[in-house]
Order: structure tokens, then sequence, then C-alpha cells
């Protein structure tokens, strides 16, 4: 998909269909990883749903401006 994505960068010189043929390659290769781009969506969905313990503070003591 990079490779294919590299080559519309120096599309000035390219022609309408070259244009549209890249352009079917990126849907094609976008199609072809999809279901592994909705597997990884969902397991991120499914963390971000999971409650993580709250983190500990390192330091919870007070601080005294006056021994500083």
């Amino acid at each position: 998909m990079q490779a294919t994505t590299n080559r519309i960068l120096g599309r000035a010189d390219m022609s309408t269909k070259e244009e549209v043929g890249i352009a079917r390659e990126l849907i094609a290769n976008y199609l072809a990883a999809k279901p592994d781009i909705d597997a990884c969506s969902e397991r991120h969905a499914q963390q971000s749903a999971t409650p993580k313990p709250p983190e500990e503070e390192f330091f919870t003591g007070d601080w005294d401006d006056d021994e500083l």
C-alpha cells in the first residue's frame, strides 16, 4: 500500500487514467487489509472499555515550602 501511495506523490506528470488506476489499487489494498483493520479497532475498543486501576501516586506527602 505504501508503494502505491508513493506513486501518487509524483502525479504531476500522470494522466487521469493513471491516477484512477492508483486510486483503484489503493481501494483494493484497503479492502484486502480491512479485516485486520477492523480486528485491531475492535481490540482497541475493548481495551478502552475495560476499566483500568488508578495509577499510584509517587509522592503523597505535603510540600513544606518553609523547609526548602
